[in-house]
């Protein structure tokens, strides 16, 4: 979806720090929860004795990976440390999990991440994610029937940086606007900053990301193809669509797993182009269906 049409909002929730209403402040479902935090509050209340929870988040910047749970933000190329883990499934070796014992860590660890993001105020959104942020929360427990073996899930959540128009977007200048009545401040447009290098980075970080989505959007594609020609097997791979990272992480994996796609849409009239584009994308993959790849390893 464009950028500002609510990705992020619907994935997590609201995510800024001064947000009162910040998913991760909130320790019992909140009305504005995101799919996210309803997943993983039921997650851990289901949690039972030799239940393991670790989590990994990074975000994909043009051509580097940020591990936003390094407490130094390490960054490296996006080639690197790109390796498919035990399971078969795509992993970013360097960058760090961390080991979950209840919720109230999850909500904490993720608040200290989330003010590593690289986020950018433009036209379109006040608070523009430049860049994909991926989060893995795997699950490890012991299998019922037969406790020395072990049965492990893995959830990906992907909340993708927006379309926009790379030649016309500009680093903005916003007014926070608060009220007495103790409604949501709202962000007032003022216009671009003076600082032009600020916005030639935005164009070229927008660049790589448009070109990425459509690489995303061309292999969902394929995938819709070969699902109407009915050739779209288990454990079969679609050639092509690796050329940037978003594609390259994520098409094997999402070959062998139950995928989610959520697309957005924003109202106002003059991103008609934009909405009649993602709703045209949305109609050719909602005939995609992906199931998930099983796999268990013997404990040690």
């Amino acid at each position: 979806g464009l950028s500002g049409s609510g990705k992020t909002f619907t994935v997590f929730g609201p995510d800024a720090a001064d947000s009162p209403d910040a998913w991760f402040k909130h320790a019992e479902p909140h009305p504005l929860w995101g799919v996210f935090p309803h997943l993983a509050y039921d997650m851990f209340k289901e949690k039972q004795d030799g239940w393991k929870f670790s989590m990994k988040y990074f975000q994909n910047v043009v051509d580097i990976v940020r591990d936003l749970m390094s407490p130094m933000v390490k960054e490296q190329s996006y080639k690197a440390g790109m390796r498919k883990d035990p399971d078969g499934f795509m992993d970013i070796e360097w960058c760090q999990p961390a080991m979950l014992k209840s919720w109230d860590e999850l909500r904490e660890q993720f608040q200290i991440s989330n003010e590593k993001k690289a986020i950018s105020p433009t036209q379109f959104n006040h608070q523009s994610t430049r860049g994909h942020c991926i989060m893995t929360l795997e699950v490890e427990m012991p299998m019922k029937d037969n406790p020395q073996m072990k049965q492990k899930g893995r959830v990906y959540v992907c909340d993708l940086a927006g379309t926009e128009p790379a030649g016309d977007i500009f680093y903005a200048l916003y007014k926070k606007v608060t009220f007495d009545d103790g409604s949501p401040p709202e962000h007032k447009l003022i216009g671009p900053h003076k600082d032009q290098r600020k916005t030639k980075e935005l164009q070229d970080q927008g660049k790589k990301i448009n070109l990425s989505l459509s690489e995303m959007a061309q292999f969902f594609m394929k995938m819709a193809e070969a699902v109407k020609k009915k050739t779209l097997k288990p454990g079969k791979s679609i050639p092509g669509c690796n050329s940037y990272f978003l594609c390259k992480y994520l098409k094997d994996t999402m070959l062998n797993a139950r995928t989610y796609l959520f697309c957005a849409i924003r109202p106002e009239v003059e991103f008609l182009p934009y909405t009649f584009s993602t709703l045209g994308f949305a109609t050719n993959a909602s005939v995609i269906k992906l199931a998930p790849k099983k796999a268990t390893v013997e404990a040690s």
